[in-house]
């Protein structure tokens, strides 16, 4: 070991030198910047993994799930928790590479129906029925064979078939955790003597050390405490209190009954579904991004299709609308007078015929919340109805307008105003 710095010191051109040899200081759990660095650049080479949800993979930051870092999501129960990861694994599976998903209490047969239900267009109980006229090869067609499914398996056996599967696709997979209360339970199990809260500190730290000796990136599940997820109720009708009027941070606690895991993960994420529909039939919800260590903590507006068990992305929620983007009864003059025209736009498109929301926006060529208001309003009045309730939801006249609202025109109070 050289000592040419004064007294006898190693100097910083010794310490250069020597970057590239064995840390002196490992031993006693210690690492110098070297070594620090060597560290920084091996996470440089981890992946990232981004999902069908732009918005949720610029709120994590990184352009989306990254090779060594676990995610967790949180909601209460029927939020819609197990539907988002399958939706993320089946994505992952068909366009980045392997997946393990850990089922703890569905049957492999019914991670399958609801994995692929959305788009084979049937309810997930009509392939477990065999009602769905639906073949094999359909299925198969819509969830690769490196979609893997694991019941029930230890955390060493779990850290085994990441890194068969990394070996065998060059690619380290995904691995989803369905979900952490269930793992827990069967850690107990095995080691009676623990308490159930360290029994999920262990869970965690062995999932954030498996994510980072194979590389993989990990999503758990989680529920949330019960006097917490309070917050995640948004409630019946017009908003009475959502959650969107919450700061994102103060949703951390949610999972303050899952031990260590809302500090071990990169990124907590959490749902929150309501009972209000959108124009197209689907259940407003909001997906939180409570915690991100690499991006911004925000709320997204999201539209949940329980029945077929699909989501779609609406894009970042912006505080600063106070929800006027798309509820009729919160409009400045300016907008109100903007939303008119688009309006008089509207009725003359639905003239020709019924068509979606989606094809009027596009149509009309103006942002899909405005033209959002505009349709909520012309059905306000009985000038617009809607028919079906689900995506394939299509608008178009009503046969007989309702007395004195044969026109847009001075039919909502604010437009006389």
């Amino acid at each position: 070991m050289s000592t040419n710095g004064t007294n006898g010191h190693r100097s910083d051109e010794d310490d250069f030198a020597d970057r590239d040899e064995p840390e002196p200081y490992a031993s006693v759990g210690l690492m110098d910047s070297w070594a620090s660095i060597r560290d920084l650049r091996a996470m440089e080479k981890m992946p990232s993994f981004p999902t069908e949800f732009e918005s949720l993979n610029t709120a994590i930051g990184l352009g989306g799930p990254r090779g060594g870092n676990v995610y967790v999501v949180v909601g209460g129960t029927g939020a819609g928790k197990t539907t988002l990861t399958l939706a993320l694994g089946r994505y992952h599976a068909l366009h980045h590479g392997p997946v393990i998903y850990v089922s703890e209490e569905m049957r492999a047969g019914h991670c399958v129906a609801r994995a692929t239900a959305a788009c084979l267009g049937v309810n997930a109980n009509a392939l477990i029925t065999g009602t769905a006229d639906v073949s094999d090869d359909e299925i198969a067609a819509l969830l690769p064979r490196r979609f893997f499914i694991m019941r029930r398996q230890p955390l060493d056996k779990l850290r085994a078939a990441a890194a068969r599967l990394a070996k065998d696709f060059g690619a380290p997979p995904l691995i989803v955790i369905d979900y952490l209360g269930k793992l827990v339970a069967a850690i107990l199990k095995a080691q009676p003597d623990l308490d159930p809260r360290i029994a999920t500190s262990f869970a965690s730290s062995v999932l954030v050390q498996i994510a980072e000796e194979t590389g993989c990136p990990v999503i758990v599940v989680s529920a949330g405490g019960r006097g917490s997820l309070m917050k995640l109720r948004p409630g019946p009708g017009a908003r009475p209190r959502s959650v969107r009027d919450l700061p994102p941070s103060e949703l951390v606690d949610i999972a303050k009954e899952s031990g260590d895991v809302e500090y071990d993960a990169t990124a907590m994420i959490t749902l929150s579904v309501s009972e209000e529909l959108d124009v197209e039939g689907f259940q407003v919800a909001t997906l939180t991004v409570a915690k991100a260590r690499y991006g911004r903590a925000q709320h997204i507006k999201m539209a949940y299709d329980g029945p077929r068990g699909q989501w779609h992305d609406r894009g970042r929620y912006e505080p600063t609308t106070k929800e006027t983007d798309t509820d009729p009864s919160k409009l400045n003059a300016d907008r109100i007078a903007k939303i008119n025209g688009i309006e008089q736009r509207v009725l003359a498109l639905l003239g020709a015929g019924s068509m979606p929301l989606a094809e009027l926006a596009k149509l009309i060529k103006l942002a899909r919340p405005d033209v959002e208001i505009a349709v909520k309003r012309l059905m306000q009045t009985g000038l617009v109805v809607r028919s079906g309730s689900t995506k394939s939801s299509r608008y178009g006249l009503a046969e007989t307008p309702l007395p004195g609202l044969e026109t847009a025109t001075g039919s909502h109070p604010e437009a006389k105003s």
